[in-house]
């Protein structure tokens, strides 16, 4: 959106048609920034849908699926609604992902991204980066090559944690540099150590270069991996999973079951003789519960959480804290301890 504004700025008088209205907003508030004056601009989002779609249909015709183009016609925009507008197009002409959660989840889209440079630089190596985000996602992952050296390090060390587990279906995402080059060597090593890496390619991505790498990916032979088979195969590795994990699931269930029931029938009891009557569960509601501890008031352990809340261990007295400063205290406290 700052790239916009710039753009602006240095061509003012070739502003006169724009997308939507946020982005004629944009170019006034901008130009007013300046101190230039600003020209009559006609907001056009009929035309700019219709561009959109036609380069949409373009790019899945190109690639012949209708998931390997999602991001393509829809990055940069100047603002969100004229985002959204690109993405409705896109959506018309069939492809199904995008990079936006927000509207991903308005238009009914498949929200879906890779790893920033960031990550991989807060490590200082991309084999840690990398294996950090497999560790840390339950599905795929998605391995940016380009941040120190594709070809002598991001390459390497993404097809090394591919090998551990091929059936993930992680993917490779180019990004700068000679692609071609980069495409090339990645296709050749993945063949001679036996994976199918699924294949990102981004930045200043048009149709021409859709069509050029198309026939490169016949040239070197190799076949996009279907998506479809991968679901497939994620989800009967899951209901595998359930299936050995059922039986053990259910044994922890059935001990905490009787857990419970015992705890109820120790909190229901009559009090033994001469044992003094445990405080009702309204004023002690933490008391007794491990997991709590740390949010008790007074601090950790039953002893002094009961000091909290203004119990002495063992006796069932409360003694209310009163503080005459506070507004709606009481001018005195009571004479003597509440008992029940």
């Amino acid at each position: 959106m700052l790239h916009y504004r710039i753009q602006v700025a240095s061509l003012a008088d070739e502003v006169r048609v724009v997308t939507c209205e946020r982005q004629r907003e944009i170019v006034r508030e901008t130009l007013d920034a300046v101190g230039l004056p600003a020209p009559a601009i006609e907001v056009d989002s009929d035309g700019y849908y219709r561009r959109v779609l036609a380069a949409a249909k373009a790019l899945v015709e190109a690639v012949r699926t209708r998931t390997g183009s999602s991001k393509s016609a829809c990055a940069r925009r100047s603002c969100l609604e004229q985002h959204e507008i690109a993405l409705r197009a896109c959506r018309e002409a069939g492809i199904r992902r995008t990079s936006n959660v927000l509207l991903a989840r308005t238009l009914g889209m498949i929200p879906v991204g890779t790893m920033g440079h960031e990550h991989v630089q807060r490590y200082g190596a991309d084999e840690p980066a990398f294996r950090a985000m497999r560790e840390r996602r339950p599905g795929r992952s998605s391995y940016l090559l380009d941040t120190y050296d594709t070809i002598r390090s991001g390459i390497p060390a993404a097809f090394k944690l591919i090998r551990e587990d091929p059936g993930r279906g992680d993917s490779i995402r180019y990004d700068s540099g000679d692609k071609e080059k980069q495409y090339r060597t990645a296709v050749e090593l993945a063949k001679s150590q036996g994976i199918r890496p699924v294949m990102i390619l981004e930045d200043g991505w048009d149709l021409r270069l859709t069509q050029r790498f198309e026939a490169l990916r016949e040239e070197v032979g190799w076949k996009p991996r279907a998506v479809l088979r991968l679901r497939r195969a994620s989800r009967r590795r899951d209901r595998a999973r359930d299936a050995d994990a059922g039986p053990r699931r259910r044994r922890v269930e059935a001990v905490a079951d009787r857990r419970h029931a015992d705890d109820e029938v120790r909190r229901r009891r009559e009090p033994r003789q001469g044992e003094r009557p445990r405080p009702p569960r309204a004023l002690a509601p933490h008391a007794g519960r491990r997991s709590d501890r740390d949010h008790r008031p007074g601090g950790r352990g039953r002893t002094r959480g009961l000091r909290g809340l203004g119990l002495s261990p063992g006796r069932s007295e409360v003694h209310p804290r009163v503080q005459p400063g506070n507004p709606g205290a009481p001018d005195q406290a009571p004479e003597g301890p509440m008992t029940w």
